[in-house]
Protein backbone atom coordinates (compact mmCIF):
# COMPACT_ATOMS: atom_id res chain seq x y z
CA UNK A 1 0.00 0.00 0.00
CA UNK A 2 1.46 3.31 -0.77
CA UNK A 3 0.68 6.80 0.67
CA UNK A 4 0.22 10.03 -1.76
CA UNK A 5 0.69 13.68 -0.12
CA UNK A 6 -0.51 15.97 -1.93
CA UNK A 7 0.69 19.50 -1.04
CA UNK A 8 -1.58 22.61 -2.67
CA UNK A 9 -0.57 25.97 -2.48
CA UNK A 10 -1.75 28.89 -4.54
CA UNK A 11 1.33 28.68 -6.32
CA UNK A 12 1.75 25.22 -7.09
CA UNK A 13 0.66 21.89 -6.62
CA UNK A 14 3.48 18.91 -5.25
CA UNK A 15 2.73 15.12 -4.97
CA UNK A 16 4.57 12.79 -3.40
CA UNK A 17 4.28 8.52 -2.94
CA UNK A 18 6.15 6.70 -0.37
CA UNK A 19 5.47 3.05 0.40
CA UNK A 20 4.78 1.62 3.52
CA UNK A 21 9.02 2.13 5.11
CA UNK A 22 8.45 5.80 4.07
CA UNK A 23 10.22 5.43 0.73
CA UNK A 24 9.81 7.76 -1.87
CA UNK A 25 8.42 6.25 -4.75
CA UNK A 26 7.86 8.52 -7.05
CA UNK A 27 7.45 12.51 -7.17
CA UNK A 28 5.77 15.63 -9.66
CA UNK A 29 4.81 19.06 -9.54
CA UNK A 30 3.88 21.41 -11.67
CA UNK A 31 7.23 23.25 -12.83
CA UNK A 32 8.80 19.53 -13.26
CA UNK A 33 5.32 18.75 -16.55
CA UNK A 34 6.73 22.61 -18.11
CA UNK A 35 3.77 24.83 -16.69
CA UNK A 36 4.84 27.85 -16.02
CA UNK A 37 3.27 30.98 -14.24
CA UNK A 38 -1.05 31.50 -13.36
CA UNK A 39 -1.02 27.60 -15.16
CA UNK A 40 0.98 26.03 -12.31
CA UNK A 41 -1.82 26.46 -9.96
CA UNK A 42 -4.87 25.53 -12.63
CA UNK A 43 -7.12 22.04 -12.32
CA UNK A 44 -5.38 20.69 -15.42
CA UNK A 45 -1.86 21.15 -14.19
CA UNK A 46 -2.84 18.72 -11.05
CA UNK A 47 -4.81 16.61 -13.16
CA UNK A 48 -1.80 16.36 -14.90
CA UNK A 49 0.81 15.88 -12.19
CA UNK A 50 -1.49 13.25 -10.64
CA UNK A 51 -1.68 11.04 -13.56
CA UNK A 52 2.55 11.45 -13.76
CA UNK A 53 3.53 10.92 -10.19
CA UNK A 54 1.32 7.82 -10.46
CA UNK A 55 1.91 6.20 -13.37
CA UNK A 56 5.25 4.51 -11.95
CA UNK A 57 3.46 3.56 -8.78
CA UNK A 58 0.90 1.55 -10.64
CA UNK A 59 3.57 -0.14 -12.54
CA UNK A 60 5.37 -1.35 -9.53
CA UNK A 61 1.83 -3.16 -8.67
CA UNK A 62 0.55 -0.98 -5.81
CA UNK A 63 -3.26 -0.45 -6.48
CA UNK A 64 -4.21 0.61 -2.55
CA UNK A 65 -3.29 4.19 -1.58
CA UNK A 66 -3.82 6.52 1.35
CA UNK A 67 -4.24 10.09 -0.03
CA UNK A 68 -3.50 13.44 2.41
CA UNK A 69 -4.47 16.33 0.67
CA UNK A 70 -2.57 19.71 2.24
CA UNK A 71 -2.82 23.18 1.60
CA UNK A 72 -5.60 25.44 -0.01
CA UNK A 73 -4.99 24.98 -3.62
CA UNK A 74 -7.50 24.98 -6.18
CA UNK A 75 -8.26 21.25 -7.80
CA UNK A 76 -8.66 19.38 -4.87
CA UNK A 77 -11.38 17.65 -6.28
CA UNK A 78 -9.94 16.97 -9.67
CA UNK A 79 -7.07 15.20 -7.81
CA UNK A 80 -8.94 12.88 -5.55
CA UNK A 81 -11.21 11.87 -9.46
CA UNK A 82 -7.78 11.77 -11.15
CA UNK A 83 -6.28 9.27 -8.62
CA UNK A 84 -10.18 6.84 -8.67
CA UNK A 85 -9.80 7.48 -12.48
CA UNK A 86 -6.42 5.42 -12.67
CA UNK A 87 -7.84 1.71 -11.16
CA UNK A 88 -6.40 2.90 -7.51
CA UNK A 89 -8.46 1.32 -4.17
CA UNK A 90 -8.64 4.53 -2.21
CA UNK A 91 -8.46 3.55 1.85
CA UNK A 92 -8.53 6.52 3.52
CA UNK A 93 -8.97 10.46 2.52
CA UNK A 94 -7.17 12.81 4.84
CA UNK A 95 -7.17 16.72 5.16
CA UNK A 96 -3.62 17.51 6.64
CA UNK A 97 -3.78 21.49 6.28
CA UNK A 98 -2.71 23.11 9.33
CA UNK A 99 -5.10 25.11 11.04
CA UNK A 100 -4.04 27.83 13.55
CA UNK A 101 -6.49 27.40 17.04
CA UNK A 102 -6.20 30.91 18.03
CA UNK A 103 -3.91 32.79 15.94
CA UNK A 104 -1.37 35.69 16.61
CA UNK A 105 -1.84 38.07 18.98
CA UNK A 106 -3.02 41.30 17.80
CA UNK A 107 -1.25 44.87 17.83
CA UNK A 108 -1.74 46.77 20.50
CA UNK A 109 -4.46 49.68 20.25
CA UNK A 110 -4.16 53.07 18.91
CA UNK A 111 -3.96 55.69 21.56
CA UNK A 112 -6.77 58.63 20.69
Amino acid sequence: MAMVYIKMSFHNTIVTVIDGRANVLSWCSSGVCKFKGRQKTTAFATKIVITRALKSVLERGFNGIDIKVSGPGFGRNVAIRAIIKMGFKVFSLKDITPLPYNGCRPRKRRRT
